[in-house]
This record gives structure tokens, sequence and C-alpha cells, in this order.
């Protein structure tokens, strides 16, 4: 079927419930049917109700619109709403009864998955969770990490290739829910990053390394250079040209989708992780170190949740950059005390290091979950 165009023919909200109408008695569909109460009519009313709120966001919620009316035209059942028992009061820091009900209780992570040298293995912790994000149809929890955990080693150009990977998968593997029906999964830089305020975006923006070079610029290093292979497929890195890529994957993609390209996890010595450049490496910086003040951030419980830990955690996001001419940067993020840094899994150069950090897992509840209040500051789920 044709889709129609409500938005260029003009069609106020009388005339497109008219218009409806109309078409449901040429389909032969009786008044009674359509606009009885359980009939077609109103089953448009929500199609009607989301065209009345479309002054927010007009483009969005009018291409919501029609696709709601198209259902309706083609005798679909349109979407409902999702229902939402956020309580008002909850907010970010507040406690979540949360327990995880894998029957796993530890995640083997050998050196050839990791990069690190040494197999470990990943015992469950204990956390305390709390709200890290309310947002329209969920609540993101964080187990807070704390100085007791354990801490996860990566290196190597394995460390960097599979890194994002495997901080996601402990995470799902430990510290899932099947009965909620939810994942867990590592937290990121960009769960950070959106709760940053202004200012706080201005102090990365501003962000100079000790050789003069600035968050965001691009350079072109003439040098061979040893680079992780997934660098190459990242959309803020060149390999032997003068400009980055595009339409690659970003720096919390885990890499899994580059099918043909690399396989994730790529397990291995560091002969098979990295590869060489043969003239430059163009590398956009998107690292930074800069210590975070709570004033970056509207919401002061979110940075006493995130920086208040006093310890350090893996982020689930790579970086790039470089401090000087002779030094190209590829790494792991973390956030170390009240700091934004680097993880030190990295390539510099030709020299591949490792570190270390903690796991801060996070998981998504649905607004539609029973939130009860057991305590100010703290909830259960039924």
């Amino acid at each position: 079927m044709r889709k129609v165009n409500y938005k260029e023919k003009g069609i106020t909200l009388i005339a497109l419930v008219i218009t409806i109408i109309i078409l449901l008695i040429l389909a032969g569909v009786t008044l009674t049917t359509a606009l009885g109460q359980n009939g077609l009519f109103q089953r448009a009313k929500y199609a009607g109700e989301k065209y009345k709120e479309s002054e927010a966001d007009e483009a969005e919620k009018l291409g919501e619109v029609e696709e709601e009316i198209d259902k309706i035209i083609d005798g679909e059942t349109p979407t409902e709403p999702p229902v939402s028992n956020i309580p008002e009061d909850m907010k970010i820091g507040d406690v979540i009864n949360y327990t995880p009900d894998t029957t796993e209780e530890s995640y083997e992570l050998t050196s050839e998955m990791s990069g690190n040298g040494e197999n470990q293995i990943i015992k469950k912790e204990t956390y305390t969770w709390k709200v890290l994000s309310i947002n329209d149809n969920s609540v993101d929890i964080m187990g807070v990490p704390t100085s007791g955990m354990q801490e996860v080693h990566f290196g190597d150009g394995t460390g960097y290739n599979n890194g994002v990977y495997y901080l996601d998968d402990i995470c799902k593997t430990l510290y899932s829910n099947s009965k909620l029906g939810v994942e867990a999964r590592s937290i990121d830089l960009q769960d950070i990053e959106s709760k940053m305020n202004d200012s706080g975006k201005k102090a990365r923006n501003e962000y100079v390394s000790e050789s003069g070079i600035k968050y965001g610029e691009t350079k072109t290093y003439s040098m061979e250079a040893n680079y992780p292979k997934l660098a190459e497929y990242e959309d803020h890195v060149g390999i032997d040209i003068d400009t980055v890529n595009l339409e690659g994957i970003g720096e919390s993609e885990d890499g899994t989708k580059l099918v043909d390209k690399i396989t994730i996890p790529l397990l291995g010595s560091s002969s098979v992780s990295k590869s060489r450049a043969k003239s430059k490496i163009t590398v956009k910086q998107t690292y930074y170190k800069i210590s975070q003040d709570n004033s970056y951030y509207e919401d002061k419980n979110f940075y006493s949740l995130v920086f208040g830990t006093r310890t350090n955690f893996w982020l689930a996001s790579r970086y790039s950059g470089s401090d000087d001419d002779h030094c190209v940067w590829f790494g792991l993020r973390r956030v170390f005390q009240n700091w934004i840094s680097d993880g030190d899994c990295l390539a510099i150069d030709n020299a591949y290091t490792g570190g270390l950090g903690r796991i801060a897992p996070v998981v998504s509840l649905r607004s539609s979950f029973e939130y009860v209040s057991t305590a100010p500051g703290e909830w259960s789920l039924s």
C-alpha cells in the first residue's frame, strides 16, 4: 500500500479522523464496527493523540502517527504506549534490591582472550545496585564496585581488540536475570558523558595533551607502527591514509558485526592481534584524561555514584590518540577515583602494555516493573 504523507497534505486532526472513517467505509467496514467502544475508531485514538503531541518533536511524532494509521487501515493492531511505573520520587543514587539469577559463579578469562599473559578466573561479586539513569521507558542500575573487589587484567593488542566484548560478556554471564528478562553489560563512556552538562563537555573539548594535541583533533603520523587489528575498522582511525574512517564501528561497539573482516573475540598471540602500518597512521584524538568535578554534572548524585567509589573500574570503551609526533596510543578507558582516564591497556607505537580495573555492571530495568519503596531511597522489584 502507498504510504500517505499526511503532513504534506496539510490534514488537520479532524480531517484526519474523517478520512480514516471514509477509508474504512469504502473498505466495507460498518459505522458500528468503526465507532463502537471496541471498534477501529477507538483503535485510532492513540494515533490521534500522538498527532496532538507532535509539537514537541513534530517530525518524529508525525512519522509515528503515519505508521499507526497505516496499521489501522491494513487491519493491524496499533502499538500500545508502554506503561511506566517509575515512581516520581525515585532518584539517581537510590538503592534497587536487584539480584542476578545466573547459575555461573565465575568467568574464565584465558590469556589468549585478554592478552594479559595469565589465565584469570573472574568470580561473581556481591554488589550494591544503585540507580544510574532514569529514562522514559527504563531505569538503568549500576553495581557499585568497591576497592575490595577483584581486578581484571587486559593487555597487548588482544586486550584492545577484545576488551569491550569481554567486559560486556562477563557482566552478561554473571549479573543477568532471566526471570526479569534483563541482561547485564558493562558501564561505558556514553553512560557518563550523557550526564555531562555544558561545563563538563567544555572541559573535555578543551583538553590538550602535554605535547599540545587537542581533544577531537585529527592528525596524521608518518611512521611505521604496530596497531591493534580492530583499529583499522574504527571510525576514528585511518591506516596508511590521510583521513579517518567515517563509517567504522564506534568506541563502545564490540566489533562482532565485522564478520567478514575480523573475528571478535580474536584469540591467539600478539602476533595475530596486531598489524603494522606501512607508512602512516591517522588518528582522531578521542583520548582525554581529566579530573572530574561535581560541577560538570547537573545531578550531584550521579557524580557521587560514579566517582565517589574512590576506586578504579573499566569502561567498555576504547580510545585513540597521541602525546607527541612519535607515539600513537590505542587503549581502553576506565574511571580512576575521580578521573576519566586511560586504562593502560594500549599499544604505544611499537610497544604493548597492560592494565587492570574492576567490573562495573549495568542492568536496564523496564519501566513497567513494579517498584516498591522499602525505605527512603530504597526500592524492591515485585
